[in-house]
Order: C-alpha cells, then sequence, then structure tokens
C-alpha cells in the first residue's frame, strides 16, 4: 500500500472516530473499594458519583473518554463481574468470547462505551493489568499510574485494550 493511500485511510479512521466522539462522548472514572481492594472503571452514564459512594467505593479519577455509539473501527467495551471474589473486570469484546470470559467466573456483563481499535489522533492507550494476589484486574490509560508502581503492587501481565480519548 502506498504512502499516500494510507495516509487517507488514517485520516478516514480519525475522521469517522471523531464523528462519532462528536455525537456523543462518555465520561471514564476509576474508583476503588477499600474493604474489597477492588479498583472498577465506570462509565458516567452507569451509575452516579453518590450511587458510587454509597457501594463502598471512593477517590473517584477521571481516566478517558469513549464514544457512546459505535463508529467504523471501533470496538465495543464491557465491565463483568466475579461473584466469587467481588472483582470487576473491564474487556474490550475483541479481548475474549463471553463464553471464555464466563468461565473465568465473571457474569453480569454490562456494555459501557464504544474505544478504537488503533491509535487515532487525540487517543490514548488503554491497559489491563492483573494482581494474581488479590485477583484484581486494573484498567489503567497510558501514563496514569507508572508502570513501576504498578509492579511494585504485584500488577503484572500489562495488555493493549484498546484507545480512548484522552481526558481533557
Amino acid at each position: 500500500m502506498s504512502l499516500s493511500i494510507r495516509i487517507v485511510v488514517v485520516a478516514v479512521v480519525s475522521l469517522t472516530a471523531f464523528s462519532a466522539l462528536a455525537q456523543g462522548r462518555v465520561q471514564v472514572k476509576r474508583w476503588f473499594h477499600p474493604g474489597e481492594r477492588d479498583w472498577v472503571s465506570l462509565a458516567e452514564s452507569e451509575a452516579g458519583d453518590d450511587q458510587i459512594r454509597g457501594w463502598g467505593y471512593k477517590d473517584p479519577k477521571a481516566q478517558f473518554f469513549g464514544a457512546a455509539q459505535p463508529f467504523e473501527g471501533s470496538v465495543a467495551v464491557a465491565r463483568w463481574y466475579n461473584e466469587r471474589d467481588s472483582d470487576w473486570v473491564t474487556l474490550a469484546d475483541s479481548e475474549a468470547s463471553d463464553a471464555e470470559i464466563s468461565s473465568w467466573g465473571y457474569v453480569k456483563k454490562t456494555p459501557q462505551f464504544y474505544a478504537s481499535r488503533t491509535k487515532v489522533a487525540g487517543t490514548v492507550a488503554v491497559y489491563r493489568w492483573y494482581n494474581k494476589k488479590d485477583s484484581d484486574w486494573i484498567t489503567l490509560a497510558e501514563g496514569e499510574i507508572p508502570d513501576a508502581t504498578l509492579s511494585s503492587w504485584g500488577y503484572t501481565d500489562k495488555r493493549l485494550q484498546f484507545y480512548a480519548w484522552e481526558r481533557p
């Protein structure tokens, strides 16, 4: 593929993604539950801050923005719940099948937003980390918490999930 065709393809994907975002963006915040030692990333449309605090979560941090509607090159993102260890995980539909996620003990798939499968202008890489000791997942935008800090907390297995729009 020639360079000019690649530039056009990237420009079209970027414009399509920005058009989807202009039609409705969804702010995503990371919350922490000290009793459960659990992180969860919640889209603003899922519950109000007061309700989330009532569930025992605290210290909300703005993470990134997703799109409210699908767009060309997008992937649906959902959160899943594991009742055995009271853990939430945020997963893009392309990461594993629903049957596989269910076999890990996760239920209650809750759609959250759409993100880009590829890097486009204005987006940031979003990663999933795992802490084996706590059986805990955390979803973070690039640079949100330094990798060295996460490693010192016992998180490993950093995996690229998707690209979302940077927080302002």
